[in-house]
């Protein structure tokens, strides 16, 4: 196993507890959800923004490819957080797998990207998941 392996995985691990945390934050704090409620809604509109501003490298993850990612990601956290069933952190698990997995697909086979199957990305959520509802709960 070389490096770069290790970091591409740093890569899908690091969007999962980017998003996971957000939740985590969002689920458990009043203070959280008002400020979500004023910020969330230009978050696309403002990656958009600055992802016009940087060069996008074809075939390599790069600064524009995260502002692009960013903007879909905070819009499918609205999706998300607008859903009546969605009342807890728990219940957004699979909303976070859906989030992740999507995202690492369209930038298949880019230079940077990490190539994991649905079973992998499924069993990096669940285990995050796991650790953080027990840390909640120790």
């Amino acid at each position: 196993m070389d490096i770069s392996y290790v970091i591409e995985n740093l890569t899908s691990i690091g969007l999962i507890l980017g998003v996971s945390f957000f939740f985590l934050a969002y689920f458990r704090n009043e203070k959280m959800r008002e400020i979500v409620g004023k910020v969330l809604p230009f978050l696309p509109q403002l990656f958009s923004i600055l992802g016009s501003f940087l060069t996008d490298k074809k075939g390599e993850w790069d600064a524009h490819d995260a502002t692009v990612v960013m903007g879909r990601v905070a819009t499918k956290i609205q999706a998300t957080i607008a859903d009546l069933e969605n009342k807890s952190f728990a219940d957004v698990e699979q909303e976070v797998y859906d989030i992740v997995s999507e995202e690492l697909k369209a930038y298949e086979g880019q230079k940077g990207v990490p190539n994991l199957d649905d079973a992998t990305v499924r069993a990096q959520v669940r285990i995050i998941f796991e650790q953080l509802k027990k840390a909640l709960n120790s």
